[in-house]
């Protein structure tokens, strides 16, 4: 590649679909046969675009539906999450653009929340893992274990996300609290918490290892600002049924998000319309 072309590529922008467009491109222009291209078809470019949406968009909304009813069945995890998130912002009218880099380590409760959301209601259910034409050998508690070619297995996400081995004997209990630790920096006094990244092999809503979801960064950028923007000024609440007290309708609500099942392609809330909510502004 000429320096030009390396110049013009870093001063465009670059993302994964650029980076497929632009391999399958160049491998065409080379001049080799096509069972020598290093890039897609574009018939696999098309197929590559039709997952990144199903798996950012169809997830990424599942994860911020169920957050919010979930929220406003537990409203005390509203004000903790809502404490960290003015302690970040103070009292900005309006909030700093770019400040990604000093925000976003700092918004671990937000990042909480989302990861509990995940542990016990994420969108998917299963991943499949295949050995391929191939055998692979599992190192396991210090013993080699050949696992034969044309293997095919499924990971339950859920029993894997709920095992009180891992979890603890309430591990069906939301808190997103179980995320965080006391911690102490003389350099940051006002961050007295810790996030905890799990076990490996313990949380998996993005897979694991080098076949892990590209888009999990993004994922939680995203989920973390949705959370600042409905929950700096505001705050979520049932819209209670004729005779119900707002206790019942909290408990209606988690009935609501415990009713979930697989819909099509992901997991969801099955009667998602039945979670009629009200928003309020809090000074």
């Amino acid at each position: 590649m000429s320096a030009s072309q390396i110049s013009k590529r870093q001063a465009e922008s670059w993302n994964l679909l650029t980076a497929l467009v632009r391999t399958s491109e160049e491998a065409k222009q080379s001049g080799k046969d096509e069972m020598f291209h290093q890039g897609l078809t574009d018939e696999e470019i098309f197929g590559n675009i039709f997952f990144y949406n199903l798996a950012g968009y169809e997830t990424m909304a599942n994860t911020i539906a169920t957050g919010i009813v979930l929220l406003a069945a537990y409203p005390e995890w509203q004000e903790w999450m809502a404490e960290e998130i003015n302690l970040v912002f103070d009292d900005q009218e309006i909030l700093p653009m770019g400040k990604y880099e000093a925000a976003f380590p700092r918004l671990s409760r937000c990042l909480a929340v989302m990861f509990e959301i995940l542990r016990l209601y994420g969108s998917n259910a299963f991943i499949p893992k295949s050995t391929g034409s191939l055998s692979q050998t599992l190192r396991l508690n210090g013993n080699n274990h050949i696992i034969p070619s044309g293997t095919f297995t499924m990971a339950n996400l859920q029993a894997l996300h709920t095992s009180p081995l891992s979890w603890g004997p309430d591990s069906l209990t939301w808190c997103p609290s179980c995320w965080l630790v006391s911690a102490s920096n003389p350099a940051e006094p006002d961050r007295t918490e810790r996030f905890v990244e799990p076990a490996r092999g313990t949380f998996a809503p993005w897979a694991e290892s080098p076949r892990i979801c590209p888009g999990r960064k993004l994922a939680q950028v995203e989920f973390v600002t949705v959370m600042i923007a409905l929950f700096r000024k505001h705050r979520v609440q049932p819209v209670l049924l004729e005779g119900e007290n707002i206790d019942a309708g909290k408990e209606r609500l988690r009935a609501i998000v415990n009713d979930s099942g697989i819909s099509a392609i992901t997991i969801q809330m099955r009667r998602p319309r039945d979670a009629v909510l009200m928003w309020r502004r809090v000074d």
